[in-house]
């Protein structure tokens, strides 16, 4: 992936103690926490069982659901006191990402 973001491919207990730490962060401010997999990383036996143990433990906490993005749309879209904004066009730094 581009920009750069590393070569170093972390230790599934590494990535485990950081999943953790932001789900347990995230619950404790009453937010959403949404974890992205990319296939090139994740999609790794050790990451697959560190994936597994990350919902282990989120289901043990007992306030957690899992829900689809479509959910979280419904219902954000359903809640009168949510934030409502205009999107904007995001602007590329083309430094950054020349070939877009």
């Amino acid at each position: 992936p581009r920009p750069p973001i590393g070569v170093n491919i972390e230790s599934p207990a590494k990535v485990l103690d950081l999943w953790t730490n932001e789900l347990d962060a995230m619950r404790r401010h009453g937010c959403l926490f949404m974890l992205t997999n990319h296939p090139f990383l994740s999609g790794r036996p050790g990451r697959v069982e560190t994936l597994r143990r990350l919902v282990e433990h989120a289901l043990d906490r007992g306030d957690v659901e899992f829900v689809t993005a479509a959910e979280v749309a419904a219902r954000v879209r359903g809640d009168p006191q949510a934030t409502k904004r205009t999107l904007r066009p995001v602007r590329v730094d083309a430094a950054v990402y020349p070939d877009l």
